[in-house]
């Protein structure tokens, strides 16, 4: 009778070990999901935190993963907290280096957020997304040079890196560098001819440079590529009517208001096509929509008063 008790009180201590060691990883794979709410993600770290069933390498990666979701809800000190206690347990620990930096960037406090993003870096030099955002560290204390160098560390080891692509489009734009940005979509191009955000980037840099022909090519095909792209659609109108062809204007707008019934722009954008065309009372329809929608730009209040639309308290 005692051998049976033992072996029943020996399965039932097994069983809620099994049972806690299930609910500890469950809960360590939704610490780490960066797709869970914030708020649950603090909470699982937290109580993983207080198992005390890992080590200091398991330690840092749970601490780093709830700092990552302070990060998410903008709680920057709470997030350096938790970085540097997981940097302390693991030194080479580049990803709660490189998230730290990116906390101190949204403090403003660039040079502390440059030594982290330079320790994450040393330890992984293939560290894509730590070059980027050293890169608009850069960018912000005005360091242009090296930003540009560093989005080009960033889409070397990751090519299809679009923020990267994007932020040194920008950079290239303000330095009226057309045809540089151009080479870079060319060279992404040619790997994936498909890649339909950067056909539209290098759609935008060829209507700044005044070709909208070529614009309206890179528009073309990332619409094609992806058929619900607002802002190819948006900006394909836009270099219509550089050509002064309006109802493709019209056209493109309608199909981009169709996909975001509240893209402000483009209603404003719509109504002074319609405008040009003597359409009066659609103009008026979309002057009035981009209006309540909470757009008070200076034309388009005079627009409002030119057509004796314009609200008393505007």
């Amino acid at each position: 009778m005692k051998r049976q008790l033992l072996i029943a009180v020996t399965i039932v201590v097994l069983n809620v070990g099994t049972a806690n060691a299930a609910d500890i990883e469950h809960d360590k794979q939704k610490c780490f999901s960066k797709s869970l709410d914030a708020d649950i993600r603090i909470g699982l770290c937290s109580r993983l935190l207080q198992s005390g069933q890992f080590d200091d390498e398991n330690l840092a990666a749970i601490i780093s993963s709830r700092g990552n979701a302070y990060n998410g809800k903008a709680q920057w000190d709470r997030a350096i907290r938790d970085f540097d206690q997981a940097i302390k347990l693991k030194p080479d620990f580049a990803e709660a280096l490189n998230f730290c930096g990116y906390a101190y960037t949204w403090k403003r406090q660039w040079e502390r957020a440059l030594q982290d993003f330079d320790q994450a870096i040393r330890l992984n030099p293939d560290f894509a997304f730590a070059f980027f955002n050293r890169a608009n560290a850069y960018k912000r204390t005005g360091e242009i040079d090296r930003a540009i160098q560093d989005y080009g560390q960033a889409i070397r080891i990751a090519p299809k890196y679009w923020a990267a692509l994007n932020n040194r489009r920008i950079i290239y734009k303000d330095k009226g560098q057309w045809d540089l940005a151009i080479s870079d979509f060319d060279q992404v191009l040619r790997l994936w001819p498909k890649f339909a955000d950067v056909l539209y980037l290098r759609g935008l840099v060829y209507a700044k440079k005044g070709e909208p022909e070529k614009a309206i090519r890179d528009y073309d095909q990332a619409i094609r590529v992806k058929p619900d792209f607002v802002g190819a659609f948006h900006d394909r109108a836009l270099a219509y009517a550089t050509k002064g062809q309006l109802d493709q204007t019209i056209g493109d707008l309608n199909q981009a208001i169709q996909l975001k019934s509240d893209y402000k722009i483009a209603h404003g954008n719509r109504g002074m096509a319609y405008h040009l065309l003597g359409r009066r009372d659609q103009a008026l329809r979309d002057f009035k929509k981009q209006y309540s929608l909470g757009t008070r730009a200076k034309w388009l209040l005079t627009k409002l008063k030119e057509y004796g639309a314009l609200p008393s308290s505007p």
